[in-house]
């Protein structure tokens, strides 16, 4: 189940969209034996009539066509490949590789198309088969006739799509195309940057008679590098199911639709698919840890939005009471309003986002409640779920969630910036509009000079969107810079694997594993590279901040030594830091003389079991000395672990011969 030629970029560019489910990646590519066979039928039957006709002559005619379509087919393909390598550049996109093929959880049109032709190539091993065609275009011919079939009876028995959607998906990728083609052609670095093969394409793609002359290849079904637009609506049927997009607009506007975008990977758990249960599993074969991970890193983004709500629904009621407070119908609560709807928009968004999450945290808990009462996990997951079938309850911003959330309200911050920056060049775009049709110098009263007017008021309104959401976007900057500016621990940067904080109130002892697998989701989200320039900076300080404490918390000694150093009392750099224990001190020489009379590291392991057993203990006891808030006890055991570390690195470093140093 595979899908073949995917491109560099897919999902990047409004024209390089993911196909629907099951639908070929490259539909041009799976429809041509279809166009080979109905050529192939159109030249049988013309020879027929004129007596021409010869046993073979529809395998052959199949297998030519067939060939050059895909011929014709594959350069298209490839023209269009080298012609998003320049939109990729021109966006400043760095574009995801493409693949020769992709492996899928369900059957697709490629598989038909292999599998069909792979028949077909059987049935033209059999000699008494499909007499009048040899060698090539016998093979050929029946692999492209097989594949044709088998694709068009999948197409109508198992692959059922809307021809609205179908259509509808197709209109918005040739209308995206169309649009980013035209922006590189007035893009000077960027087309210069083309191969030969990107600019030949292009001008197929720019050229007025290239369009005229695309006209009637399209009509002939040669798809290729057509790419024109698809007809629809008053135009006629654009094809099955003829569908109006007209009325396909009328239809979805009778209701009202809420829509809410998550990052990639974000809603992707275990049964889950495009951020709904798919219910392909069964309990038997359940996966209690992977639905325990999922539920954690539900339960982390829930908190995450609800940290981000705590900043957006206050600093809206505010914004409110100003807007209500304002009398006069003026420029300025012209723009608070726009302001308000932007904010709305963010609070709702974050709301919803909220609820759905919340969705996913109960199920994923009522599915560790369905393994506990199938009895194939006992009573030991108890602890793990809540009563799921409590009433729901609208979030209320918990304190937790604003604790957890250091790095201020920097969701809503970089939604905000990707507002403004798109309002920015939506204004740029119309006052380039303007410049250009008022160079006409259209005489007062003209069609053209009413259409003046309204890109003026359309640029007019704007620029009051764009005051409005500055306005916005330098109050959530402030919120981020002062949350960036608020003393934190290391504990901070780990609310999920280290909820109860540091000692007294959390246990010295840390989940290693929780550890590290909240430490990766940190370094995913604060990558310098996934943020502006102009945060680049401030990402990356955070980024060694994250790296900083992680080193830190993983290892038992710095952590002790930190935790102490929180407290007043400096251990790391403190000379004087040694005990007067004779007995531990001779153990510790004696243990120096073992590692280096080792004649090999077999020599080693019952040392290095030994002296991971110490470090245990000190771990424990400085773990009971913590939550006895006992300082001196904790710092006394923070030294003799140091001694049992450098014994573990001296292990490690064994080198034989070498003299062993031991830092005290």
């Amino acid at each position: 189940m595979v899908r073949l030629l995917v491109p560099e970029g897919e999902g990047q560019l409004p024209s390089l969209l993911k196909p629907p489910a099951q639908i070929a990646t490259q539909s041009d590519l799976i429809a041509a034996p279809w166009r080979g066979c109905v050529g192939a039928a159109v030249v049988t039957g013309s020879l027929a009539l004129v007596g021409r006709s010869r046993p073979g002559v529809f395998l052959k005619s199949a297998a030519f066509i067939s060939a050059v379509d895909l011929t014709w087919t594959a350069s298209g393909i490839y023209g269009r490949h080298e012609l998003n390598r320049g939109v990729f550049k021109m966006e400043n996109i760095q574009p995801k590789p493409g693949k020769l093929w992709e492996q899928t959880k369900q059957w697709t049109s490629e598989d038909m198309a292999l599998v069909g032709g792979a028949l077909g190539i059987f049935m033209a091993l059999n000699p008494r088969a499909l007499p009048g065609a040899y060698g090539f275009s016998r093979f050929f011919g029946a692999a492209m006739v097989g594949s044709a079939l088998n694709v068009k009876t999948s197409q109508s028995l198992v692959f059922r799509h809307s021809p609205t959607l179908l259509q509808l998906f197709d209109q918005t990728v040739t209308t995206a195309r169309q649009k980013e083609y035209e922006k590189l052609q007035n893009d000077e670095r960027a087309r210069a940057s083309l191969s030969r093969i990107g600019k030949l394409a292009l001008w197929y793609h720019s050229s007025s008679l290239m369009g005229v002359l695309r006209s009637p290849l399209q009509i002939g079904g040669m798809g290729g590098m057509s790419g024109g637009p698809i007809q629809v609506g008053h135009g006629g049927s654009s094809g099955p199911g003829g569908g109006s997009l007209a009325a396909l607009k009328a239809e979805m506007e009778r209701e009202t639709v809420i829509q809410i975008e998550f990052k990639e990977n974000e809603l992707e758990g275990p049964d889950v698919e495009n951020g709904y249960r798919a219910y392909k599993d069964d309990l038997k074969s359940r996966d209690a840890s992977k639905v325990q991970d999922w539920l954690e890193q539900v339960q982390a983004l829930k908190k995450q939005v609800g940290a981000e709500m705590q900043y957006v629904w206050p600093h809206l009621a505010q914004r409110e009471d100003e807007f209500y407070q304002h009398v006069h119908e003026d420029r300025e609560k012209d723009i608070i309003r726009r302001e308000l709807q932007l904010l709305n928009n963010m609070a709702s968004d974050l709301v919803v986002r909220y609820a759905a999450l919340e969705y996913h945290e109960y199920d994923a808990q009522k599915q560790l409640q369905q393994i506990t009462q199938a009895g194939s996990m006992g009573t030991e997951l108890d602890v793990v779920f809540q009563d799921v079938t409590k009433a729901y309850k609208t979030p209320q911003h918990p304190a937790e969630d604003v604790q957890m959330s250091y790095h201020g309200p920097r969701t809503v911050t970089e939604r905000i910036r990707t507002t403004w920056s798109r309002q920015k060049e939506l204004l740029r775009h119309l006052d380039h509009s303007i410049t250009r049709v008022r160079a006409f110098e259209p005489e007062e009263g003209t069609h053209v000079a009413e259409h003046v007017k309204r890109l003026v008021q359309d640029a007019e309104m704007m620029s009051r969107n764009i005051e409005a959401t500055e306005r916005l976007l330098q109050w959530f900057e402030e919120q981020v810079r002062q949350a960036d500016e608020v003393p934190q621990t290391h504990y901070s940067f780990f609310p999920n694997a280290l909820p109860a904080g540091p000692p007294p109130d959390g246990p010295f002892a840390i989940d290693l594993s929780a550890l590290k697998k909240e430490f990766l989701q940190l370094q995913a989200r604060a990558h310098p590279d996934l943020h502006p320039q102009a945060d680049k900076k401030r990402a990356e300080a955070l980024s060694a901040r994250i790296n900083e404490a992680y080193k830190t918390l993983q290892n038992p000694l710095l952590r002790a030594q930190y935790l102490l150093s929180l407290r007043g009392i400096e251990v790391a750099e403190d000379e004087t830091a040694k005990v007067d224990d004779p007995e531990l001190l001779m153990e510790v020489l004696e243990a120096r003389e073992n590692i280096e009379e080792a004649e090999s590291e077999e020599d080693l392991v019952e040392m290095r079991e030994r002296n991971e057993e110490r470090i245990a203990e000190s771990t424990e006891i400085i773990d009971q000395a913590f939550k006895r808030d006992d300082l001196d006890a904790a710092k006394s055991e923070a030294v003799k672990l140091r001694y049992w570390v450098n014994i573990k690195e001296s292990i490690e470093n064994w080198e034989k011969g070498v003299p062993v140093v031991l830092q005290h």
